[in-house]
């Protein structure tokens, strides 16, 4: 069975996003110490306060952009930046589709834990069909996978 990944539609979003922070970072470093007259403690302080509001939404840009889902024959893998999480198809009980006007996919596993998946995701009014293909997909492969495992 071939591997399908799902990205976020709005990854180029979310990339430019963390590109804009990233150097809205730099710039803001450059003006709190590009000023000479100022006491040091004063650049240290403003330094690290403009830091600490540009890296963070910089970081969850990237890693918004660059998480995906990867279906596999075993099961269903989450890469993140920094993180890879593997979900067997057979401790997977549910996959239901969340939202109302975002659409997320969403899995109960055996634990009873709910775990949102980063992609396929649908907005709008209704499903696009490419999204309800994909919901279908995981469907389809979970079913496989827990009757094979029952023969």
């Amino acid at each position: 069975m071939e591997d399908i990944e799902y990205r976020r539609p709005d990854r180029r979003l979310w990339l430019a996003t963390g590109a804009f922070c990233s150097l809205f970072t730099v710039l803001g470093q450059l003006a709190a110490w590009g000023h000479p007259d100022w006491p040091p403690l004063r650049a240290v302080i403003l330094s690290v306060l403009f830091a600490a509001c540009t890296i963070y939404p910089a970081l969850i840009s990237f890693d918004l952009a660059l998480t995906r889902t990867v279906l596999e024959a075993g099961g269903l893998r989450i890469q993140r930046p920094l993180q890879r999480r593997f979900h067997p198809w057979t401790d997977i009980v549910a996959i239901t589709v969340v939202g109302s006007e975002h659409y997320e996919v969403q899995l109960e596993l055996t634990d009873n834990s709910l775990l949102r998946l980063p992609a396929p995701l649908a907005s709008g009014a209704s499903m696009d069909p490419q999204f309800r293909h994909s919901v279908s997909e995981m469907r389809r492969r979970r079913q496989a996978a827990t009757t094979d495992t029952r023969r």
